[in-house]
């Protein structure tokens, strides 16, 4: 449990399963941890491999993450880091990548390995990554210098949004401040977000 959720990947040179590995500080799998799964990733199962199951390639990162959450000796860690990963959310299926999986397990890395850290650390892991970029947009945006028209407005909006601020500002029990005529205050306005999108311009993939 030192920070990664997939350590435990699959045996590599084997026709046992898919290997779910990437994050930084990744070292080498080990055989010596099992965690090898009966499957057999393919269309249609070979009869040379009569007790394997068969699996498209995405349940390969399930599986593991299936196993992780329940046997994994750092469970607080990885309750923290999917309670996270529940704030910033990101879609396989809306982006079309459902069998993508280093990347998927890389951005999830983000949390387990930032759970006891700090936000910020995990906003700005966050910002950097390519799938992040991808789902909310705001990879390739560019400047109204640059392109005559104004930056993609989609992620400087759903970080003050969902990820930092919130739609209304709170007194300290939780309750929502109102103005003198009984309306809530908002957190940001329209201006905001336009000022704030200018700052998640030039992210291009390397």
């Amino acid at each position: 449990g030192g920070g990664r959720s997939w350590d435990y990947c699959f045996e590599p040179g084997t026709a046992a399963g898919a290997l779910a590995c990437g994050s930084p500080g990744e070292v080498a799998n080990d055989a010596a941890l099992g965690h090898r799964y009966h499957m057999y990733v393919s269309k249609s199962l070979p009869d040379r491999m009569p007790d394997r199951q068969d699996y498209r390639v995405y349940n390969s990162k399930q599986m593991v993450w299936y196993m992780i959450a329940l046997y994994a000796p750092d469970q607080l860690r990885q309750r923290v880091a999917w309670a996270l990963a529940q704030t910033f959310v990101v879609s396989q299926v809306d982006l079309g990548a459902e069998e993508e999986i280093e990347m998927y397990t890389a951005y999830y890395d983000i949390f387990v390995r930032n759970a006891f850290g700090n936000f910020r650390d995990v906003l700005r892991e966050v910002t950097y990554s390519p799938l992040m970029g991808t789902y909310l947009t705001y990879q390739d945006s560019r400047s109204f210098r640059d392109s005559g028209t104004f930056p993609d407005e989609n992620y400087a909006r759903e970080i003050m949004q969902l990820f930092t601020l919130g739609l209304w500002k709170l007194n300290q029990d939780g309750t929502v401040r109102t103005d003198g005529s009984g309306r809530a205050l908002e957190t940001y306005s329209n201006a905001d977000i336009l000022e704030l999108a200018k700052v998640f311009t030039g992210f291009d993939e390397q």
